[in-house]
Formats: C-alpha cells, structure tokens, sequence
C-alpha cells in the first residue's frame, strides 16, 4: 500500500473513530459534544477523500473542503448536510444543542461519511454497509 493510500485509510479510520465517540457522547447526554465530534467525523473523511486524490485539505468549514472538491465530484448531494454540521456551533451557550440537534448532526455525519466511502479508490465491496452502525437512542 503506497503512502497516499495509507493516509487515506488512516483518514477514514479517524472519521469513523470520531463518529463513534460522538454517539457515544450523545447517548450520554453530552450533546454539544456529540455535534462537534460528528462535524470533525465530517470533516476527517472529506480530509481522506481530498489527499486520496493528492490533494490537500485547505478548508476552515466542511463547506470549504466541498468547494475544494467541486471539480472532482458531484457535491450537491451533501452539501446541505455539510452546511448543517457547520451550523453546529452556532447553539448559544445558555441553552446548548439539544437531543434533536445531536442526532440529527449524527446523522448529517453519517450521510457524508458513506457518500465519502463510496468515492474512495480502492476494490468495492458488495454489500458495504449503508450505515455506520447502531445509532445512539433518539427520542
């Protein structure tokens, strides 16, 4: 495996490492984490899929890194989804985000996450999985 492709699998790992502390915040009541952890979740795999393509990741907001990829892909699938986990920090500080905001962040997350895999190079898997896994308990 070359050092691009390397980085690429470390870059995913470390999204979906982040993604998996961010249910487990958010099944703890630990909201505002759970949103953080989903946008950097987010942001970790558009990081992998940018130097998987030699490219690297300039951007402050998952909004930027879509703009950085618009000549490669098709964004517009995610692009809402992007602007709403960078909404995240948005929650003013008395009233912070609520369950609703938390999962719903984990599941704008989720959506970039597998569009990301589905671009990644690599051999295809049939069958690959179209969630991440068990979500956190919602209301």
């Amino acid at each position: 495996m070359g050092v691009r492709a390397t980085q690429t699998v470390e870059g995913l790992d470390d999204a979906l490492r982040e993604f998996r502390a961010a249910r487990r915040s958010a099944a703890e009541g630990k909201y505002a984490v759970a949103c953080m952890a989903a946008r950097q979740s987010a942001a970790d795999a558009l990081e992998a899929l940018l130097g998987a393509r030699g490219r690297e990741a300039r951007g402050a907001t998952l909004s930027d890194l879509l703009r950085e990829m618009g000549d490669l892909y098709d964004v517009s699938q995610i692009a809402r989804a992007a602007a709403e986990l960078d909404s995240c920090s948005d929650y003013r500080e008395d009233l912070g985000p609520s369950e609703f905001a938390a999962a719903r962040a984990l599941a704008r997350a989720e959506q970039v996450i597998l569009w990301v895999r589905e671009r990644l190079p690599g051999p295809r898997q049939p069958g690959r999985a179209r969630r991440l896994g068990p979500r956190a308990p919602t209301p």
